[in-house]
């Protein structure tokens, strides 16, 4: 899928042409080399195999319950490589749109998986097949399950890690070179005190999802984001922000449940 990855075109990682081109109504791709959907996709299965070497416990197989939502499949490692191999697909018809508080997510979200579905019809795609992609889709988008909350983490924090990986050659993303700034990246700086994007991005991740912090493993996600960011800065303390806005999370959510 040739689908640039806007964000990085609009935080300046390659140039204040790639920036005018994103910035057209109807989008414009920068001629030089850009990420796009299918690298970000192969990036979030790399991401899954690497955690399933070294973190195996998030891939503790679904129980029977658990997996009858899924067709009976059990291997979580199966069903986060089906769902984040497939879950841009519907970037094919919508194109990449940031996720700064600018886009109706949920409009965003039933127009992706319409068209996805509309294509997997299309290519005769058995039923249970169709089934299952819609569930994950969900799952994702909803963040309402083990596995969506694993897969939505997979999905955002690539995309931080291959934004310190330009920082790292020098291409570092700005979010105040985007020309439309928003309140949701405003919030993010008050918090941050960094308009760094692999900051913003990382911040609105948990400002926008602030049940994530309770997911057993976020924590997890988190350190390895901060482990490559410390390699990048050369800083032992990369994102001084992250820790306190996390307590703070926490501690709101812990109290919106029953005593």
């Amino acid at each position: 899928m040739d689908v640039k990855r806007i964000g990085f075109q609009l935080s300046g990682c390659y140039g204040k042409e790639a920036i005018a081109e994103a910035s057209k109504p109807k989008g414009g791709f920068f001629k030089d080399r850009q990420q796009s959907d299918l690298e970000h996709c192969a990036g979030c299965m790399y991401l899954i195999i690497g955690l399933s070497i070294f973190y195996p416990e998030i891939f503790t197989p679904l129980s029977k319950a658990e997996a009858a939502r899924y067709g009976g499949e059990r291997s979580v490692f199966k069903l986060l490589m089906r769902l984040l191999g497939d879950h841009e697909l519907g970037e094919l018809k919508s194109g990449d749109i940031a996720s700064d508080g600018t886009r109706n997510e949920a409009k965003k979200d039933q127009e992706e998986l319409d068209f996805v579905m509309a294509l997997c019809k299309l290519c005769k795609m058995p039923s249970e097949d169709l089934v299952l992609i819609v569930i994950l889709f969900k799952d994702m988008q909803e963040k309402s399950s083990r596995l969506g909350k694993t897969g939505y983490l997979i999905d955002k924090v690539d995309a931080v890690l291959f934004n310190l990986y330009l920082e790292s050659i020098g291409k570092t993303g700005w979010t105040n070179a985007k020309p439309n700034v928003t309140e949701l990246d405003l919030k993010a700086y008050g918090i941050t005190k960094d308009m760094r994007a692999a900051d913003i991005w990382l911040c609105n991740m948990l400002i926008t999802n602030p049940q994530l912090v309770l997911f057993e493993f976020t924590k997890l996600f988190l350190e390895i984001v901060v482990s490559f960011a410390a390699d990048v800065r050369n800083n032992p303390n990369p994102m001084p922000w992250l820790n306190p806005l996390v307590d703070k999370l926490r501690t709101q959510e812990l109290s919106k449940k029953p005593a």
